[in-house]
This record gives structure tokens, C-alpha cells and sequence, in this order.
């Protein structure tokens, strides 16, 4: 996936700006982080469903006073309380089938800023 991580980054580099919020829904191990918290974003947040990934993203994103990174659930409505700039889910939408696509998407909805929230999204299928 590496053509497909290269765009994500390309395009982070034109959305992130200082004033954002940005949740990451699977944040993985933390590399995708460490490329937004790069840009200084207000407050990054990423958590990750698997124990490991989330302290491995937490390791990376330690020395970056902004970031918070935890194991969570995408499903859990809980995680989408705040009101967020962004929202990046790399690499994650296939995880999701069914009604489950809906909920998740009604999360995000809610919680991106109504005006200018924006929902970054890539499958493990092609260019996102």
C-alpha cells in the first residue's frame, strides 16, 4: 500500500492546518500521526481497536504535547463527542460492512464542524 500511503500524505499536507481538531479513526501503529501532528495541528486524537497498535501510536506520538492516542472502538459513539476539523480513516473503511457503515458514517457526521468539517477517508482499494 504504499502508492496509497504516499497520497495520504500528500494529501495531509494540503488539509491539516493549525487551527484543526483531527480525530483518526485506526490509528494503526502511529505513523499516519506522526505525519498530521507534523503540520501542528490544535489537537490531534487517534485511537485504534487493537491494544498493540494504540501503544505502538502512542510511543510515536509521545513527545507531541497535542496528541492523544488510546484503544477504542469505531463503533462506540462515545469517541465521536467532540467537535472535530477533521477526520482521517486510512485504510479502514473496509473493516466496515453493512449497517455498520451507516452508524460509523452517522458518527462522523455529528461530530465534524458543520460548516467546514471534512471527513478523510481510503479503502485498501486504490488511490484515496
Amino acid at each position: 500500500m504504499e502508492i496509497t500511503n504516499e497520497q495520504i500524505t500528500r494529501i495531509l499536507t494540503k488539509i491539516v492546518f493549525s487551527y484543526d481538531r483531527v480525530l483518526e479513526v485506526a490509528c494503526g501503529g502511529g505513523w499516519l500521526a506522526l505525519e498530521v501532528l507534523k503540520r501542528d495541528p490544535k489537537s490531534y486524537e487517534g485511537f485504534d481497536f487493537s491494544e498493540t497498535a494504540a501503544r505502538n501510536a502512542s510511543d510515536r506520538a509521545r513527545s507531541f504535547a497535542n496528541a492523544r492516542t488510546y484503544c477504542g472502538d469505531a463503533l462506540n459513539g462515545q469517541i465521536y463527542t467532540n467537535e472535530f476539523d477533521l477526520i482521517v480513516a486510512h485504510q479502514f473503511l473496509h473493516c466496515l460492512i453493512g449497517a455498520d457503515r451507516k452508524t460509523w458514517l452517522r458518527f462522523c457526521h455529528s461530530s465534524l464542524k458543520p460548516s467546514q468539517g471534512r471527513l478523510l477517508l481510503s479503502s485498501m482499494v486504490g488511490i484515496p
